[in-house]
C-alpha cells in the first residue's frame, strides 16, 4: 500500500471477499449432497434454509479466524493456541456435545457466545422443524424437543445471532488490521514523507 495503488480499505474488502469464495463453494456443494443423498424432505426453501446454516457458519468461522490472525500475526504458536481454546470453547457451549437443557441456567446463558450453536440449530430447524412434523402427522419434532430449539421463533433469532457476530467482528477486524502498530508506524511515515 505503500506506493499508492490500493488502500486498506479496498484491501480488506477484496480480502474478505476472496477468502470466502472458495470455502462458499465447498460448503454449497457438499451441503447439496449432503441433503439430497440423506433423502431429506424435498421442499426448495427447506434446502435453501439448511444452505443458508452451513454457509452462515463458515462467515462467522471466518470473521474469527480473521481476527486471531492478525492480531497474532507474528507469533504461529499464539495463533495455533488462540485458534484451538477458542474452536474448543465454542463446540463446549454449543450444544454438540451434551444438550444445552442439561446445562445450568448460567451456563446456558453464557452459550449464546457460541455461533456453533446458532447455526446448529439453523440446521436442526430446517431438517427437523418449520412444521415438518406437522405434515408427518406428529405433534412435535423429538430431536427440537431434546435440544430445546424453539421451533417458531429459533430460525430468526439464530440468524440475528449470526449477524450480530459477523458484524462485530468484521469492524473489530477491520480496526485490528488498520491501527496495528506496524500499519500505523508506515501510514505515519508515508505522510511524513508526502509533506
Amino acid at each position: 500500500h505503500r506506493n499508492g495503488w490500493i488502500n486498506i480499505v479496498s484491501f480488506f474488502i477484496v480480502k474478505n471477499i476472496i477468502d470466502l469464495i472458495i470455502p462458499l463453494v465447498n460448503t454449497i456443494s457438499v451441503g447439496s449432497l449432503a441433503f439430497w443423498l440423506t433423502h431429506q424432505v424435498p421442499h426448495g426453501w427447506r434446502f435453501g434454509d439448511f444452505i443458508y446454516g452451513l454457509c452462515s457458519l463458515v462467515i462467522a468461522s471466518q470473521s474469527l479466524g480473521f481476527v486471531i490472525g492478525i492480531i497474532s500475526v507474528f507469533n504461529a504458536r499464539f495463533t495455533v493456541t488462540m485458534m484451538l481454546t477458542s474452536y474448543i470453547i465454542l463446540v463446549i457451549f454449543s450444544g454438540y456435545l451434551i444438550p444445552l437443557n442439561n446445562f445450568q441456567s448460567w451456563i446456558e446463558a453464557i452459550s449464546y457466545i457460541s455461533f456453533l450453536k446458532e447455526s446448529y440449530e439453523i440446521v436442526l430447524l430446517s431438517l427437523y422443524g418449520l412444521d415438518r412434523c406437522e405434515e408427518m402427522g406428529l405433534n412435535s419434532s423429538y430431536v427440537l424437543n431434546e435440544f430445546g430449539i424453539d421451533n417458531q421463533y429459533g430460525f430468526l433469532r439464530n440468524s440475528l445471532f449470526i449477524l450480530g457476530h459477523v458484524l462485530i467482528c468484521s469492524p473489530v477486524l477491520y480496526l485490528v488490521f488498520f491501527c496495528s502498530p506496524e500499519t500505523c508506524a508506515s501510514e505515519a511515515r508515508s505522510l511524513g514523507a508526502q509533506s
